[in-house]
């Protein structure tokens, strides 16, 4: 458990370097569409800030209410977006994604 935690949590981390280093190419393309938008760039960096200040605190806590609170900021920021960032998928999307990825396997777990 603890080797995927870690691997997960590098993961992320490199995710976050890559994503400073594409700001300044600005250029990721994953089938056809910018995981890292020009015109983006900022709200994608303040996501990823907030996944490595906040949410992923709460997750590695297991704070129950912490969680709750960040799921309820994901859903005022969705509204009916599919998307964090745009009309597409983002690095954003990514990172949350992965960050709250553990919560859905303990939950599974749990039943």
């Amino acid at each position: 458990m603890f080797c995927e935690s870690a691997v997960v949590s590098m993961q992320r981390v490199e995710l976050k370097h890559l994503a400073m280093d594409l700001r300044i190419t600005s250029c990721f393309p994953v089938g056809g569409s910018d995981l890292l938008p020009e015109s983006s760039t900022l709200q994608v960096l303040n996501w990823l800030d907030w996944e490595e200040t906040v949410l992923r605190s709460q997750v590695a806590a297991q704070d129950a209410a912490g969680i709750k609170q960040a799921f309820e900021h994901l859903q005022g920021a969705l509204g009916s977006s599919s998307y964090l960032v745009g009309s597409s998928l983002t690095l954003a999307d990514v990172v949350i994604y992965s960050a709250l990825f553990p919560v859905q396997v303990s939950k599974l777990h749990c039943r």
